[in-house]
């Protein structure tokens, strides 16, 4: 009997391995989405600063046509996050109708006060 039992538990010790195992490989697939899915998000580049927030800072600033300007160009170009916004470069916002070279200042003035880069780079 003594046999007998030693085979069931080496069984059994057999079927946990292969139980760890299967564990252990679904673990690993897990990781390596977990890793993949990682290099796809992008986080906001815009910290939590909004539009709203450089139209505010404009205005505090009396800039009167930059706001303006800047308005305008979010509604043609359907914008509504600063993380949308900050997808143009500057010298591509320069090209703009309206816009020159002391609005884009202006606005590039007033998005990195509130601790963003806003730059050609981005």
């Amino acid at each position: 009997m003594a046999k007998t039992d030693t085979l069931k538990q080496l069984e059994m010790i057999d079927a946990l391995k292969n139980r760890v195992q299967s564990i252990l490989n679904e673990l690993e697939i897990l990781s390596k989405s977990i890793a993949e899915s990682e290099k796809v998000y992008n986080p906001s580049s815009a910290n939590g600063v909004t539009l709203d927030d450089v139209f505010n800072v404009l205005a505090k600033r009396n800039h009167k046509s930059s706001p303006f300007k800047l308005r305008e160009l979010c509604k043609s170009k359907n914008i509504s996050t600063l993380d949308e916004f900050l997808r143009i470069a500057p010298r591509e916002f320069i090209e703009n109708k309206g816009i020159g070279r002391a609005t884009a200042y202006e606005v590039r003035d007033a998005i990195e006060s509130l601790g963003v880069v806003w730059s050609d780079a981005t």
